[in-house]
């Protein structure tokens, strides 16, 4: 049982509600992220807003990306 209850999405400002829904839309970061760090909702915003820049915005295409996130995960046993 998680000591740090989880926000309620109504109780999350507009913007974190809507880094929410595009992290179900994509898959990721986990909607869990959100729920928890929500207690600190300019940090939680600065996270999901570095977490959309690095793996979804840019030059270099998501997919490619995904594939060295996996190398590294493999390469050092995380089973994420």
């Amino acid at each position: 049982m998680a000591r740090l209850p989880m926000v309620k999405e109504e109780d999350m400002s507009k913007d974190l509600q809507n880094l929410l829904k595009l992290s179900k839309e994509r898959g990721a970061p986990k909607q869990t992220l959100f729920y928890f760090m929500s207690h600190a909702q300019e940090v939680t915003k600065s996270v999901g807003d570095l977490w959309n820049a690095a793996f979804f915005d840019g030059v270099v295409e998501h997919t490619i990306k995904e594939y060295v996130r996996l190398r590294i995960a493999f390469h050092y046993g995380c089973p994420f």
